[in-house]
Parts: C-alpha cells; sequence; structure tokens
C-alpha cells in the first residue's frame, strides 16, 4: 500500500511540492515519531477484549485510505504542499495502527505450530518482495503517472487490503493460540495425525474429541470401546487367572 515509498522518498516527494529540504527532514522525521507511537498504541489496546485485532485493523486501513485519497487530491494542485503533508500524516498514523504490527500478530496467532514458522518466513518474503517493488518503482511511476495517479493506484490497493481484511481476518482476541477456525480444519487434521504419529501407538491428541479419542495412527476412535491394550491387558489377565485354577485342581497320576 506504499508505506517504504513513502516514508523513503518522503523528502523527494516534499521537495517536489516546493517543500525546503529542511522543513522536508523535520517533517519525514514526525513521520517516524508517528509511526512508533501509533505502532504502540495499537500493541497496548490490542489485547483489550473490547477492541481485538478486527477493528484497529479496520481502521487503520480505512484511515490510510483517506491519506493516500489526500495526497492524490493535493497533488492535482500546485500549491497543494499543506494536503500533502496531510495526507502523508494520515497514512503514516492508519499505518502504525493497523497493518505495520498487526499483520505480524495476526500471521502469527492464525496457524497451528508446526505451520507457524512457514507462514510467517512466507510472510516475510512476500512483504519484503513487495516492498522492494514499490520503492524501487516508486519514482519511475511518479515520472509516469504522475504523483496523482501513482497515489490513486496506492489507494485502491489500501482499499483492496481493506476489503481483504473485512472479509478474511477473523477476530483473534481470546482465541487459544492456532485454535482459529482458520487453522482448525484440514491443517490441524494434519497436524494431529503427525504429531500422533512421533508419539507412538495409543497417544491421546487433544484431548476427547465427542466422546472420542484419537490413538497412534491418527484415527478417531470411540472412547466407549476398549482399546487394544486393554484387551490385551484381559487376555493375559484371563490366562494367568486359568493358570491358577489349574494349579489348584489335584493332579491325577497314571
Amino acid at each position: 500500500i506504499g508505506t517504504d515509498a513513502i516514508l523513503f522518498y518522503a523528502v523527494y516527494t516534499l521537495q517536489e511540492f516546493g517543500v525546503s529540504s529542511r522543513d522536508a527532514l523535520v517533517i519525514t522525521l514526525m513521520m517516524g515519531i508517528l509511526k512508533l507511537m501509533t505502532t504502540v498504541l495499537s500493541s497496548v489496546i490490542v489485547d483489550n477484549p473490547k477492541v481485538g485485532r478486527r477493528k484497529p485493523l479496520m481502521v487503520g486501513g480505512f484511515i490510510c485510505l483517506v491519506g493516500n485519497l489526500s495526497v492524490a487530491v493535493a497533488s492535482i494542485f500546485s500549491n497543494g504542499a499543506g494536503g500533502l503533508i496531510f495526507g502523508a500524516l494520515t497514512f503514516i498514523a492508519g499505518f502504525g495502527l493497523s497493518y505495520g504490527p498487526l499483520c505480524w500478530l495476526i500471521l502469527a496467532e492464525m496457524f497451528a505450530g508446526p505451520y507457524r514458522s512457514k507462514a510467517l518466513s512466507f510472510g516475510s518474503v512476500i512483504n519484503r518482495l513487495t516492498s522492494f517493488a514499490v520503492t524501487a518503482s516508486y519514482i519511475s511511476l511518479a515520472n509516469v503517472m504522475g504523483f496523482t495517479g501513482l497515489y490513486l493506484l496506492l489507494a485502491a490497493f489500501c482499499a483492496a487490503a481493506l476489503l481483504f481484511s473485512f472479509l478474511y481476518i477473523p477476530e483473534l482476541v481470546g482465541e487459544r493460540l492456532g485454535s482459529r477456525k482458520a487453522s482448525t480444519t484440514a491443517v490441524d487434521n494434519h497436524y494431529q495425525r503427525n504429531f500422533a504419529d512421533e508419539e507412538g501407538m495409543g497417544s491421546i491428541v487433544g484431548g476427547s474429541v465427542e466422546g472420542s479419542i484419537v490413538d497412534g495412527n491418527g484415527s478417531i476412535v470411540d472412547a466407549e470401546q476398549p482399546s487394544i491394550g486393554s484387551q490385551c491387558e484381559d487376555v493375559i489377565t484371563g490366562s494367568v487367572a486359568e493358570s491358577i485354577v489349574d494349579a489348584e485342581q489335584p493332579r491325577i497320576d497314571h
């Protein structure tokens, strides 16, 4: 959605609209401080049950959209430096409240144990590749599309991210780590089978599941039915009892 490009090229963009280099550096510093403050605020409020993850994500995503649209509108006018500064600061505040810290938190909470590290690694790679693409193409796109077209494009990405968050990102506050609906279907079943195989025959994975347990092969069996171990124990006990009875009977000599 453009955060790296906006921060990295803030001085360049502001100077294009007549802001002095000194003022541009001060404004860039203000962006960094604002991003830090909103990130800390997000970290404090997300564990509040009344706030959760989705609300900061949605509110911050909408603020990012407003910020990019403000920059796009301000860049139409030659003296739109004021609107440009307002839009950039608004965008940074929204990003620090939402996508900046919460993308890593939500990604880590949605997946079960063996998939969490893979999901975080994959997310990190995609994040860095897209950041590189946006940063590397910023000046070229600004020259081709103008700042208005460029920030309208970034606003479209913001709108897409906001829609995706609204439709697909669950509320994770209060949920057990890795137990969200998004990861409790085929992914968790596969995880349970693998875990049961590692533990061996008779391992109980996740406790009882509606009156059933998971055996060593990862299959769900009826808890009311005797297990193989108990059946073997019954057979051995019966054999010992029979041997004792036989020993107590008098032996007939021929």
